[in-house]
């Protein structure tokens, strides 16, 4: 690996390419008449992250691991301040609970955690392979819910996992 490796250019050569696929469209890949929602993604530059991590392992340190949470629901997102700084945040009970599920991540040892409310969205698409990890009692929750982990997703409706 090219130790010159420039982050920001490898993530505009990314972000160019799924751009031009059309990632980033309104609707992309949803199935007809589906309900719009909105995915939080982590903190760019992830891509510096993975280059780092074959740094770490180089040197014997301890690779960096992230995971996500992701549920489906309304939030209220909200910017205040001036010309000289800016601030945003999003609020809500599925900001919460995504938060919640992102936070189990480590204890499930996987990278992408799903809502049953997210599952439910995206069960019937042939492209996507999650695996039941169960019922969970979430901190701040009546209600246990049914959590997934995101396994893959391929392009095509013919893949087939096994």
């Amino acid at each position: 690996m090219d130790k010159t490796f420039d982050a920001a250019e490898a993530e505009g050569r990314i972000y160019a390419r799924w751009e031009e696929q059309g990632c980033f469209r309104a609707g992309a890949n949803a199935r007809p008449g589906a309900e719009t929602f909105c995915i939080v993604i982590p903190p760019p530059n992830v891509t510096g992250s993975l280059h780092m991590n074959e740094q770490r392992k180089r040197t014997g340190d301890v690779p960096i691991s992230i995971g996500l949470g992701i549920h489906t629901g309304e939030t209220v997102i909200g910017t205040v301040g001036s010309d000289d700084r800016m601030d945003s945040t999003v609020l809500g009970d599925a900001v919460n609970l995504a938060s919640r599920i992102e936070s189990l991540t480590k204890q499930f040892e996987a990278k992408i955690l799903i809502s049953s409310t997210t599952y439910g969205l995206i069960a019937g698409d042939p492209t996507i392979r999650c695996r039941e990890i169960g019922l969970v009692n979430v901190r701040g929750r009546g209600e246990p819910d049914t959590i997934y982990e995101l396994l893959c997703r391929h392009p095509h409706a013919s893949f087939q996992v096994g």
